[in-house]
């Protein structure tokens, strides 16, 4: 009863299979139509192009690699996409027996082409078909037959291509039929032949048959040597897209195949305020600069900065093209009202790198602020400098209120200042110049060239120091044949006596701001001054009666003298020059006017 039922079994299941109809893959050429793979969801798929009127084709990978399948009835033409990876793909409809199609070790992108059609049915006979060597390969109108062994082929006018690396490929077309049964072909071994491969993008690989065989050089040229027959050569590299052509190989000649390679990438060029921006490409910071490469594909950007609202948008990268993204963030902002006690104490607010960002005196509102840490320093003369933290919120204003304890010592420490700032001090150094003075019975002429050591502030005393040379020169006449000088003997005429006079001064006093850029200022210095008189005359002996007379050089030095200068002045000071007018009694009864010039230093 079991040998029954299996029989009966393997009666039906062979009526089944007999019943199946079969179709036949075969590759195909482009039809010249571009096709670009460009789907989002698998961005670098290969993708399988099977064109074919078959309804309801399946596909399956032996390494669960198909992602996607759609019909694209304007083609007339399957679209698969696979994962980039060594698989086989089998493709089956109901009421057909399932095909495969070869090994396939697809890169990213890459198109693979394919024509899926119905066998017809012919009448078939048993052939044999004896081939050397044993492992070459026969095919019957395109389709694989075992060679030497019995086989059924189509009866009738068939093409028949026999292949096998190493030797010279067989083609021809024959007619089977039952007066001939046995075909042999004893196929002529042959020699590699040179192949050189040349590309436009150095470093780029080749692939031969979905084998890597290696890269261009940096000169864009690939050499070896292969057997004469049909292969398939891809060129690839990263940017830039795949491109695969056929080359059939020729024995004893130079086989050459060009490639040009199409870059394969867009750019977006960046216009970002505040320029230190971050700037995020798919979650990955971008530090290419002001502009990026990408590949075509879509891609989210982020750009954010501390302090400023975020920005997001997806951009759409196409090949060859390039987008502007130009975004001002908005900056987040709060405020600050303060108010310090006393009202004329001088506020400082730095920002958390220490910059100077804002300065008053007094209240103060802010409703603009950037967010943010700050530091508020708030001082005034006679009182203790305080400093405060503030954090700046968006949205929201921070009130201070500040006062100052007062000094024990009243003592301000001070600090280098614009002259025109109302605090600190600015120091000068003056060129001093004294104008002639003359007396009675002798024309006198004394100039004086000096420095002078000055420091203004807005009101209090300043240091006074002063170091001079003094250059002076008196003339003498005669009145009534008399000599008009005591400083020599009677009968001596004098001829312009000179003096060097240095000077040395130092004191203080009170300067005092009026108005603007003026100062007036009161005080005293204590002065030293050693002279040294050069004379030069004429000795004369009875002058009216036409006698002789000799020049005499007679050198003699002062002790100097020493005093207390009283002195009154006037100073118009700029931020770096300062000019002014200083009156006092420059040694006992005379009077002395001193016109400064100085420069800030």
């Amino acid at each position: 009863m079991n040998h029954f039922y299996f029989l009966l079994c393997f009666l039906l299941s062979s009526q089944v299979f007999g019943q199946l109809k079969e179709f036949h893959i075969t590759e195909r050429e482009s039809d010249g139509t571009s096709v670009v793979q460009g789907n989002t969801t698998y961005p670098d798929n290969a993708m399988v192009l099977v064109y074919s009127v078959l309804p309801n084709l399946d596909f399956r990978s032996s390494v669960g690699g198909v992602n996607q399948v759609r019909y694209n009835e304007r083609a007339s033409r399957y679209e698969v996409l696979i994962s980039p990876q060594k698989q086989i793909l089998f493709v089956s409809s109901p009421g057909y027996i399932e095909q495969r199609i070869g090994l396939l070790n697809p890169n990213p992108k890459q198109v693979y082409y394919f024509q899926v059609e119905e066998r017809v049915k012919q009448d078939e006979i048993s052939v044999f078909f004896l081939v050397q060597p044993e492992d070459a390969q026969l095919y019957l109108d395109n389709i694989p037959y075992e060679i030497n062994t019995t086989i059924r082929a189509p009866k009738g006018t068939v093409d028949v291509r026999i292949e096998r690396q190493g030797y010279r490929s067989v083609e021809e077309t024959i007619s089977i039929s039952e007066s001939r049964i046995k075909y042999d072909y004893n196929m002529v071994e042959v020699d590699v032949a040179p192949v050189q491969i040349k590309g436009n993008v150095p470093q780029a690989k080749v692939i031969i048959d979905t084998n890597e065989r290696g890269s261009l050089d940096k000169s864009g040229s690939f050499a070896l040597f292969l057997y004469p027959g049909i292969y398939t050569v891809a060129l690839q590299k990263g940017g830039y897209l795949s491109q695969t052509k056929t080359l059939e190989v020729m024995e004893n000649e130079t086989n050459t195949l060009e490639f040009n390679l199409t870059k394969n990438s867009g750019f977006v060029n960046f216009d970002i305020s505040p320029s230190h921006a971050r700037i995020e490409i798919n979650k990955e910071q971008h530090l290419g600069g002001n502009k990026a490469e990408l590949v075509p594909g879509r891609y989210r950007i982020d750009v954010s900065a501390d302090g400023y609202h975020s920005y997001s948008e997806s951009v759409d990268i196409r090949r060859g093209e390039t987008v502007d993204l130009k975004k001002e963030l908005v900056q987040m902002v709060g405020g600050l009202q303060f108010s310090v006690s006393p009202t004329e104490a001088k506020v400082q607010l730095k920002n958390s790198d220490g910059k100077v960002v804002e300065r008053w005196v007094g209240l103060k509102l802010i409703n603009d602020l950037p967010v943010g840490t700050y530091t508020l320093q708030v001082s005034s003369d006679g009182y203790v400098e305080q400093e405060h933290r503030l954090v700046i919120i968006e949205g929201k204003r921070e009130s201070l209120n500040v006062t100052l304890s007062e000094s024990q010592t009243k003592v301000k420490t001070p600090r280098i200042r614009s002259v025109n700032d109302d605090g600190g001090t600015h120091q000068f150094l003056h060129l001093t110049m004294m104008p002639s003075n003359s007396s009675e019975g002798t024309m006198m002429r004394n100039s004086n060239y000096g420095f002078r050591y000055t420091n203004v502030k807005k009101h209090g005393f300043f240091v006074d120091f002063n170091m001079a040379l003094n250059f002076s020169s008196h003339d003498f006449v005669m009145e009534n044949n008399a000599i008009q000088s005591d400083d020599f003997p009677d009968g001596l005429v004098q001829f312009s006596p000179t003096s060097n006079i240095k000077s040395f001064s130092i004191g203080g006093g009170y300067i005092q701001k009026i108005n603007g850029n003026f100062y007036v200022s009161a005080g005293m210095s204590f002065y030293n001054y050693q002279l040294r008189q050069e004379a030069e005359y004429l000795e004369l002996d009875g002058i009216l009666a036409g006698g002789e007379f000799r020049q005499v050089l007679v050198k003699h030095e002062d002790a100097g003298f020493s005093g207390i200068v009283f002195n009154a002045g006037v100073l118009y000071a700029l931020d770096n020059f300062s000019m002014g007018l200083n009156l006092g009694n420059f040694y006992p009864s005379k009077v002395s006017v001193q016109f400064m010039l100085g420069v800030k230093f």
